[in-house]
Order: C-alpha cells, then structure tokens, then sequence
C-alpha cells in the first residue's frame, strides 16, 4: 500500500480514518500541538509540521474541514512541501459534511497548487490562496451548478400570498394529508370520529356505521368534545379518529395524547397529521392560539406516553423544494407530481402518525 502521511487526527480523520487505513499505510501525523516522538492512533508516531522534513517523502493528507484547510496548505507549502505532495480530505469517501456531499455530488475537483487551492468544476478553474477568497470562489461555483440561486436571491421578502395557495389551486400540505389518508384508508371504518367535520371521512372511508364530527364548541352537527380537558370525550367511543392539522392548536399535548388513546376502541387506530415547516395560521392563532411545530422525533416520544412504541408508526413528509413553494403561497397545481415523490427528513411539511390501541 502507498505510504502517507495524515495532517491532522480529529474529527476529520476519525470520519475517514477506516477508507484511510484500508487504502494506505499511514507512517506518520502531523499535529501543530504535538509533543516530539508522540504516539497516536494505532501506535503511528506524532510530528510537529516543523519536523516534516526528517519524515519520510511521501504525500501528505490534510484532513481538517474546509474551514481549516487553507490555513495547514499555506503551512505545508511555506515550509517548502511541494503542492504536488499536499493532498486534501475532501478527496477521501465518505463525505464529512454537507458540503463534501455537494463537492461529490457536483465533481468538483480541489486540489493543491504552488500558488494554494485550485478549484475546478466544468472546465472553470479558480485558484484562491486564503478562506475568504475560497468561499467567493466556492459561491461562484455553487451559482454555476445551481443557477437558481439569483432567482431565489431575488425571491420578494413577502410570500406570493399568505392563504396556503388559495384561490389559485389546492394547498400543498393537503396533497400529503391526503395521500396519508388515501394510504391508510383500511383504518377509516365502522364507527370514525373526525376533528371539526367528516370530509375525509367520506371520502376516504368504507363500511362506515357512524361518521361523528368533533368539535370544541360542538357547533352544528359536531359533538361537543374537547381533546384537552377530556370534556365529551367518551372511552372506548370509535374505531378510528382522524385528526388532521390540529394538535398545533392545542397547548396541553400530553393531556390530549391521554384523551385520543381514551376515545378509541380496542385495537382502534388514530391518524394524525401535524405540520413541520409551515407559516403562521393567523385565523387560528387568534381563535385558538398556535403554539407547535413538530418533528418525528418529538411527535413519537409524545405518543408513546400512552401508546405502545410497536403501535406507533411515524413519517415525515416534503420535501426543501415543496417545503420553499408552500411557503411562498404557491398551490399544488403549481407543481410536477415528481417533486412530492421524494422525501428529506430534513425538510418535513408534514409529519403523519398511525398509532393502535391495543385490544
């Protein structure tokens, strides 16, 4: 295996340290804070920079984060290493960051020169020779990959409108919510209870006995029920609840949890939809109040107060591209069926939960 050596043993080379040691034979570090003749990992001794000259001349693998870099480079190439001899990390799988996602995603080339770091993507080559001249270069790259950036930089500051894409087509969550329901729809029968109205019931329901409708005040043809205080709510009541874009409303989650698991039948189920990145309801901020926004993470833990852990199951809905369209007002129409067939867990428009009472 070919010999190097590795300029820094943190966090950076700890990410790639496996790849590293499968593909060379490290014979030394570098480490600007190193005691002369220490031991590193896996007994490789531990030089200053300083010292680098009485190392073997191999090449060298820089491996800090981009942050960093450009400051061991100048380094390496002040104490006469030749460029060609520097090699950076950010050529090393797997990916470290985000960036280095781009980076590989986008084959963008980093490499040393005698004059710093060259950059180079699709025949464009920039050579910068400090962190601040790297990260013009890296946003003019990023521009070139993805020139959609102007667009968004000069996005308005206010939203196309602030009425979830009405009247211009349907709201983007709903396109979630209600491929959610579609895709559970076997839940939704016999006796079902559905929060303010029974829409969803109807529509995605079969073989129903009852179709309630529950709401706070019990306004027309609604049950009077509130899922906080436990007013109304009768036990073992229905074979399935939908609850759709509600418990945001509702300060008292942990009580509201109790009162769902309270209201199903044995073995009924529960599904529940809650928004992730989304704007403000005003009309249900000043009716209600609006107090929460959700994660798969704390939307399990919730439910798991009152609901067994292998009953529950969660999902995260969205996408960043469905994500920036709902909030700028745009509509469903407004949108290719391709761009909600992907889902980011890093960008969740909807978060969705089947949850069971045992029988």
């Amino acid at each position: 295996m070919e010999q190097i050596i590795v300029f820094g043993k943190g966090a950076y080379f700890k990410r790639k340290e496996e790849y590293l040691l499968s593909h060379f034979e490290i014979v030394a570090f570098l480490d600007n804070n190193a005691e002369k003749n220490d031991n590193g990992q896996n007994e490789i001794p531990v030089y200053t920079p300083l010292e680098i000259h009485d190392l073997p001349n191999v090449p060298i693998y820089v491996m800090v984060s981009t942050k960093y870099v450009i400051e061991l480079v100048e380094q390496l190439l002040s104490l006469n290493v030749p460029a060609d001899m520097i090699r950076l990390g950010v050529s090393v799988p797997p990916a470290f960051n985000d960036f280095e996602e781009w980076v590989f995603n986008n084959n963008v080339d980093i490499s040393v020169v005698s004059e710093g770091v060259c950059l180079k993507y699709d025949g464009v080559e920039k050579k910068v020779k400090n962190t601040q001249d790297f990260n013009i270069a890296m946003r003019e790259l990023n521009k070139a990959i993805h020139p959609y950036i102007d667009i968004f930089a000069k996005m308005p500051t206010r939203p196309s409108n602030r009425h979830w894409g009405h009247p211009f087509g349907k709201p983007i969550d709903r396109r979630y919510i209600e491929e959610f329901l579609g895709n559970n729809r076997q839940y939704i029968t016999g006796d079902v209870v559905e929060i303010a109205d029974n829409r969803y019931t109807y529509q995605f329901g079969h073989d129903i006995n009852n179709a309630y409708a529950l709401h706070v005040y019990g306004a027309g043809n609604t049950i009077k029920g509130n899922l906080a205080t436990g007013e109304g709510i009768v036990e073992n009541f229905c074979d399935c609840l939908i609850c759709t874009q509600t418990l945001q409303f509702i300060f008292d989650l942990h009580s509201t949890v109790k009162n769902i698991h309270k209201i199903l039948k044995p073995n009924g189920t529960a599904l529940i939809t809650v928004p992730g990145i989304s704007q403000i309801d005003m009309a249900g901020y000043k009716s209600w109040g609006e107090a929460w926004r959700f994660t798969k993470q704390s939307l399990r833990q919730l439910f798991e107060e009152s609901f067994d852990k292998e009953n529950i199951q969660e999902a995260s809905l969205g996408n960043v591209k469905t994500a920036i369209c709902f909030l700028y007002g745009m509509c469903q129409e407004d949108l290719n069926d391709d761009d909600y067939s992907m889902n980011d867990e890093m960008y969740p428009v909807i978060l969705t939960l089947v949850c069971r009472k045992n029988s």
